[in-house]
């Protein structure tokens, strides 16, 4: 790598969910998962970009229902 060229930085789950300001069990429950942007051995990375635009797709768990 030359010196002008900066790596790609990647999220793993745990960061991922934390950049989105959720748990890693709720990041890993959403379906459909986010396409990963790397994958080294069993790990999967994705970039912040990436993460934005699979959140926007995510609907919304909508209002609880009241206790009756």
């Amino acid at each position: 790598m030359s010196k002008d060229t900066k790596p790609q930085i990647f999220l793993s789950v745990t960061q991922a969910a934390a950049f989105l300001g959720i748990t890693k069990a709720a990041f890993l429950k959403r379906e459909p998962a986010p396409p990963a942007d790397a994958v080294i051995g069993p790990y999967r990375g994705w970039t912040k970009e990436t993460l934005r635009e699979w959140d926007k797709t995510i609907p919304s768990p909508g209002p609880r229902p009241r206790n009756k």
